[in-house]
Formats: structure tokens, C-alpha cells, sequence
């Protein structure tokens, strides 16, 4: 049979039983948000963009490309375009994830270095990590300023989500916190693309 695949965050929303984003090319939400309405199971499927995860709490089973044995605590996860992915869950999620597409991407010149800047975007490197419970505030902190942007009243308010996604993925990286995780070779990322980056975001 077929994988399904959905080909916007608007479809994948609308087949996993959540409400339908403000924008349709990026999305933001928090786990609790979802749990009384998302299918509890969903079988093996597909879908065409990039999403970053913190699962606080939370049982039951994921799948995320070739990775289905998640660590025991609080998680990082990323999925990439036309990775693989289920779940089996109890609905007591706590956490957040943010999504967003390609056409998202293109809003801003510093996206076209995205995959070259933090390569655990890219499908072979997407590997979820434990995080500590000091690196967890901070992560929580930064889903929860994104949120609150996203469901602002701000004209620009998804200008200032692209600059805060940037901020977000550089944490990870700069903080060693995927380095740290022992999954990712340090030596992926030169000196030189660690300090360009920090020129490239908007402060």
C-alpha cells in the first residue's frame, strides 16, 4: 500500500485531527493544544517539510525516519521532508514543535544556507536527543516566545517567527546541545560557518 503523503501543513493538520494553521507555510503549537483531538495512532506516512520538537513528558511510541526507540526523558526531534513517521501514543504529550516549508524558506536569503548551517535538519542526521533539565527551560522559553508571536496581533508577526527559528536552531547548535548528545559528529560544522551565522541573524 501506498504511503500517504501530505504535501502542505495545512493537509498533514486536517489528517492528524488538529486545527489548521494561521499560516500556511508554518505552524507552531503546543503538544497539550493537540491532545484532545489527535488521532492517538497514526500509521506510516509522509510529509513535505521540516519540523523541530521538544517532548517534555509524554508516553507511547513514535517513529521519526529510521529512529522509533526515542530516549526515556525529555527529547528533541526533528523530522525533514518525506522522512518516514507514525505513532502509537497515550494522549499526555506535554511540549511543543514548530513546522515550516520550503516556501517559508524563501522568505529570507539566510534560509538558502539553512541545511549547510545546521545539518541536523538534513533526513541522515535528523537524530533525537535528550536534553537536561536547565537546557529544557531554555528550549521551552523560546517555543513558548515563538508561540506568543504567532498568535499575536503583530503585522509582522511571521517575520519575527523567521528570525526566532534561526535563533532557536543556532541554541542548539552554539550551546553544544546536539554535540553534546553524542549522536552528531562535532567536526560536521567548521569554525567559520559557527561564527557566519551569528552575522546572519537578526538580533
Amino acid at each position: 500500500t501506498e504511503l500517504k503523503n501530505f504535501k502542505t501543513i495545512s493537509e498533514y493538520s486536517k489528517g492528524i485531527n488538529i486545527d489548521t494553521p494561521k499560516h500556511p507555510h508554518f505552524d507552531i503549537l503546543s503538544f497539550e493544544e493537540n491532545m484532545t483531538t489527535v488521532h492517538r495512532e497514526m500509521p506510516s506516512f509522509r510529509h513535505e517539510f521540516y519540523a523541530i520538537a521538544i517532548k517534555a513528558e509524554g508516553d507511547g511510541k513514535a517513529q521519526t525516519g529510521g529512529f522509533t526507540d526515542f530516549p526515556d526523558d525529555t527529547v528533541v526531534f526533528f523530522n525533514t521532508p518525506f522522512q518516514i513517521l507514525s505513532w502509537d501514543i497515550v494522549p499526555n504529550w506535554k511540549g511543543f514543535y514548530l513546522m515550516f516549508g520550503e516556501d517559508f524558506m524563501a522568505q529570507s536569503i539566510v534560509f538558502i544556507d539553512l541545511l549547510r548551517w545546521f545539518p541536523f535538519l538534513k533526513m541522515e542526521e535528523s537524530v533525537p536527543f535528550s536534553i537536561s533539565g536547565y537546557d529544557l527551560k531554555k528550549i521551552l522559553n523560546i517555543y513558548q516566545n515563538i508561540w506568543d508571536e504567532y498568535n499575536g496581533s503583530a503585522e509582522d508577526k511571521f517575520n519575527i517567527n523567521l528570525s526566532s527559528i534561526l535563533k532557536y536552531c543556532y541554541l542548539l547548535r552554539s550551546n553544544g546541545l546536539i554535540f553534546n548528545s553524542g549522536f552528531l559528529r562535532k567536526e560536521t560544522i567548521s569554525n567559520k560557518s559557527r561564527n557566519g551565522i551569528c552575522d546572519k541573524i537578526v538580533e
